[in-house]
């Protein structure tokens, strides 16, 4: 065998190895970008999703707060108004908070309001008789984002989205009475 025949022979089996090399690399290429784009528009449809309801909070600025005081804060930083607000006081146990939807219907310790606007508003909410056993509350919050998704964002500030509105998911039947915000 002569060199020259040598360079022929692998000239014969390279241009169809790269050949089928470049349709392999191909072919990976265009499913990794498929997996990609993929993840990147479902990260993006969650962050649609959230937009407005991650920026919905309440708390509590004076635990000590009376049916005529103005203790509690509802906070709306999105751009547009949320609805059927339901705040509702929860007591923490330990590192957890109690649920509100184990309070059903119009109850103590919680405020249905109708809208919430853009912006920080306070409110009262009668926490009288809730001291007892060194109990400590914090605020869950339920509501209704302008694009119709209902969400709770519990006491120890975890965001859930929940299947029905938020009068439905604490038992509060229609009509009720919706609270006043304190601008």
């Amino acid at each position: 065998m002569d060199i020259f025949f040598f360079g022929e022979l692998i000239k014969e089996w390279a241009q169809p190895l790269c050949a089928i090399a470049s349709i392999a690399i191909s072919i990976a290429v265009f499913f990794i970008n498929k997996k990609v784009n993929s993840e990147t528009r479902r990260l993006r449809e969650k962050e649609e999703l959230l937009h407005q309801a991650s920026r919905v909070s309440a708390w509590l600025a004076s635990p000590r707060s009376s049916l005529k005081g103005d203790g509690a804060r509802v906070h709306n930083a999105s751009d547009l108004p949320v609805y059927n607000v339901v705040v509702t006081a929860v007591i923490t146990k330990g590192g957890k908070c109690g649920e509100g939807e184990l309070r059903r219907g119009h109850c103590d310790y919680r405020s249905v309001f109708a809208v919430v606007p853009p912006g920080e508003h306070s409110f009262a909410l009668d926490l009288t008789g809730f001291w007892g056993m060194s109990a400590y509350p914090v605020l869950e919050v339920g509501f209704t984002c302008a694009d119709g998704n209902s969400w709770i964002r519990k006491g120890d500030g975890e965001l859930l989205q929940i299947d029905v509105d938020p009068l439905s998911y604490y038992g509060i039947g229609l009509p009720c009475c919706y609270g006043e915000l304190n601008d």
